[in-house]
């Protein structure tokens, strides 16, 4: 822009209130014009009359606030040039969540899941943004056997001993609780391996013949059984484990 070289023009001389108004911004050559003022929030455009000519006035017009700021927002008053009280509000340092304000960093739960108040602001409210994550839930039964501690799942059955089996169990809600369950079983009751065998002599056979009755298992159910390696890792490995004895009949040699 070679504002040498340029006509520049002259500015308006403006008169009934109105004032210089440039047009065009920026541009090399400046274009002015009157206009009426603008007039702030608190008062309106009027025009005076007079003898001579009419002019344009910001005149008063407005009243006492009684305007109330929202949740999460500083309410301030002051007080403008036409005498009237204005409220102010600016937005606190706060998170709102379901009308409920939370200070920045704070956490808390919402339902199942956990929040928390985050130094990001929202755009439009300038209050900050809170951010929700659903719960890490435990997926497990933690046992500790020997010293050993074993994670079991859910539905996982471990023989601590000959009479105490554990389960994993599950409790199903908004947020599933696992938890362990052991039974003992009544052990002095099981057989001890006594049956009845006996050995007599048959006129038919013409020999010495030989009942033979022994404990055998006639009821199993699998168990998973810890294993510590003996390389340091660990793993299950299922077995059998009997639930139910009984005397039974066997092939004597």
């Amino acid at each position: 822009c070679n504002l040498v070289g340029c006509d520049m023009p002259d500015v308006p001389r403006c008169e009934d209130g109105e004032t210089v108004v440039l047009k065009n911004p920026g541009e090399c050559q400046p274009v002015h014009e009157c206009a009426p003022p603008k007039c702030p929030a608190h008062r309106h455009m009027s025009v005076k009359k007079t003898k001579c000519c009419d002019f344009f006035e910001c005149t008063c017009n407005c009243q006492n606030s009684t305007h109330t700021c929202p949740i999460g927002f500083i309410t301030s008053f002051f007080t403008n040039d036409c005498g009237c009280t204005e409220t102010l509000c600016q937005p606190d340092q706060v998170c709102v969540v379901g009308g409920v304000v939370h200070p920045v960093g704070s956490e808390w739960e919402d339902g199942c899941e956990k929040c928390q108040c985050t130094e990001l602001q929202d755009r439009g409210t300038s209050l900050h943004v809170a951010q929700c994550n659903p719960p890490v839930c435990e997926r497990n039964c933690p046992l500790v056997l020997n010293t050993v501690c074993v994670f079991m799942q859910a539905g996982e059955r471990v023989m601590v001993d000959v009479c105490t089996h554990c389960e994993c169990t599950v409790e199903n809600g908004a947020v599933n609780k696992y938890k362990l369950l052991c039974k003992r079983t009544n052990c002095p009751s099981c057989p001890q391996g006594n049956c009845r065998s006996k050995s007599m002599y048959s006129l038919q056979s013409a020999a010495v013949e030989q009942d033979c009755v022994c404990c055998a298992a006639v009821k199993t159910e699998p168990l998973s059984v810890p294993v510590l390696c003996a390389n340091g890792t660990r793993s299950h490995h299922t077995v059998q484990s009997v639930t139910t004895c009984d005397c039974v009949p066997k092939h004597c040699n």
